[in-house]
């Protein structure tokens, strides 16, 4: 590799040359630099121009939801079979566990009910009866709101009866203010009286739940 004594510098010209003819040697080289400048110039313009940025045009949209009260049923059992009584003549019985979301508005509340919307039979018909009272149910806790606890409530044919109730500012998932779990739950013990006078055979009724939310 050459060494920089052989390279032709304004420097080395100056100490080869002597003073003398230094200005014209610089003279030289600043003008064959100047020509291999302006040739890289109008060949490749863009390595010594930046390059316009592109036009832009920014436009803002806003977006608006309404967020709502809302309850949802989001597990209830599709068919259950009341388990026959191990003590003859005393009642059958069933446990479900009903799954439910909820948010309520700081002035609301919900609540979860049930109503009897077909009987098991037509009263006088030899078979159970809602209507003659003859269901009724507890609950145990709700992880969401009160639960109708542990007094036994009679289901009815043309109400809807309590099973939670639900308080303002309430909201499933999260954690605090809501509630830790995802899903809340409750769980219903059905009751049927068996009596000596029910006719034998099969009997279906169909309990309709509800969740409402404020």
């Amino acid at each position: 590799m050459a060494s920089d004594a052989n390279c032709i510098t304004p420097g080395n010209a100056a100490r080869q040359l002597g003073p003398k003819r230094t200005e014209s040697v610089r003279r030289i080289i600043q003008s064959r630099f100047g020509a291999i400048c302006g040739i890289v110039c109008c060949a490749f313009p863009w390595l010594v121009f930046p390059a316009k940025s592109a036009a832009q045009t920014v436009v803002t949209q806003t977006v608006t939801i309404q967020v709502s009260p809302l309850g949802n049923l989001s597990s209830v059992p599709a068919s259950v079979t009341l388990a026959q009584p191990t003590i003859p003549f005393t009642s059958f019985t069933k446990t479900i566990t009903i799954s439910y979301q909820a948010r309520t508005t700081p002035s609301g509340g919900g609540a979860i009910t049930m109503q009897v919307t077909t009987d098991f039979s037509a009263a006088g018909s030899g078979g159970p009866s809602v209507a003659n009272g003859d269901l009724t149910y507890t609950c145990g806790a709700a992880d969401l709101g009160t639960s109708c606890g542990s007094s036994p409530i009679t289901a009815s044919t043309t109400t809807q009866t309590n099973v939670v109730q639900i308080p303002s500012s309430a909201c499933t998932g999260g954690g605090t203010p809501c509630s830790s779990t995802n899903t809340n739950s409750v769980t219903m013990n059905l009751s049927l009286a068996d009596t000596p006078a029910l006719t034998s055979g099969t009997y279906t009724a169909a309990l309709t739940f509800t969740i409402s939310s404020t």
